[in-house]
């Protein structure tokens, strides 16, 4: 398994859907592109497990991401 600092933002974004589980993950794929879906899926059906340390780090990436974008968004 790949260290969340090497993978894709396609990876990574399946890694998170994997993390959150299938009510979460699949209230957000319903919003998105069938492309897009397809991409996820690809990289979620690659996916074996995620460490917790992995998991962490992961969602920790992510809650930066989220307050740097809501920030943008108020600037």
């Amino acid at each position: 398994m790949k260290s969340i600092f090497d993978m894709s933002g396609t990876e990574k974004a399946a890694a998170l859907l994997t993390v959150l589980g299938p009510q979460i993950s699949g209230d957000i794929i319903k919003h998105l592109d069938e492309t897009s879906v397809e991409k996820l899926t690809v990289e979620m059906i690659k996916m074996k497990s995620l460490p917790d340390v992995e998991r962490e780090d992961l969602i920790g990436e992510f809650m930066i991401e989220l307050r740097k974008s809501s920030a943008a968004s108020y600037g």
